[in-house]
């Protein structure tokens, strides 16, 4: 029986990233020059992802730009907002309250 519970939570966990994602090209001075959607098995080390309210993170990764409050209520069990900022870690399973950017891990 736990071995059942387990294979469905693992299952649910690998359903969880999205299916695409905003990739963001920045010119050499590191100002974003454009934006575009792109699917998530394209996402590749040191991409810069923009996440928007509400979206989940579509890969791990650090915070690069802006400040947010993610849901990690599938880590923690809690249910409250954790504040993020640039530095903090940020993974798949969260979710954004509002815009951030990631490089990816």
């Amino acid at each position: 029986m736990a071995k059942g519970k387990t294979s469905d939570a693992i299952a649910k966990l690998i359903n969880l990233p999205p299916d695409t994602a905003y990739l963001l090209i920045l010119d050499t001075a590191g100002n974003v020059t454009s934006e575009m959607e792109i699917s998530t098995k394209l996402i590749q080390r040191h991409d810069i992802i923009k996440i928007f309210p509400g979206a989940k993170a579509p890969v791990d990764g650090i915070v690069v730009s802006g400040q947010s409050y993610l849901n990690e209520s599938m880590i923690t069990g809690k249910a409250r907002p954790v504040a993020k900022e640039a530095g903090d870690k940020v993974l798949l399973i969260c979710t954004a309250s509002f815009r951030n950017k990631i490089v990816t891990n």
